[in-house]
């Protein structure tokens, strides 16, 4: 009674292939889902990646910030400190020429022996 050719058997073979159809579309629809899927992972990841990168180079940047102005400040003091001793020269001096080394030492006096001389002669 039934045959390849009942209309009834054309109708369940059309649906068979329609349904073999739709499973083959949604299988390679769930493959694209999935590569989608990765794709959103990946991109996720490499902006979290970004943003540690980011926050790193962020720190790195504060670190020789604070580095920068630690050597500015020592700059300044330096500065200060040879501002201070050119005074303090100046004043021992009485703003004469500077002191040049003699040619040849006549008088055969050490620093230390000339120092002792010097404070014997302001304690006097």
């Amino acid at each position: 009674m039934w045959s390849e050719t009942h209309p009834r058997w054309l109708l369940f073979a059309g649906e068979v292939v329609i349904s073999a159809e739709e499973l083959e579309r949604e299988y390679q629809m769930s493959v694209e889902v999935k590569g989608l899927a990765d794709i959103v992972r990946q991109a996720k990841d490499a902006i979290r990646t970004a943003s540690d990168a980011a926050a790193g180079m962020r720190a790195s940047a504060n670190e020789l910030t604070s580095t920068v102005g630690q050597v500015l400040d020592m700059q300044r003091q330096l500065d200060a400190a040879n501002a201070d001793l050119k005074a303090a020269v100046g004043a021992m001096s009485n703003g004469g020429p500077p002191l040049d080394a003699p040619a040849s030492s006549s008088s055969g006096l050490t620093v230390d022996q000339a120092a002792s001389v010097v404070a014997a002669q302001n304690a006097s």
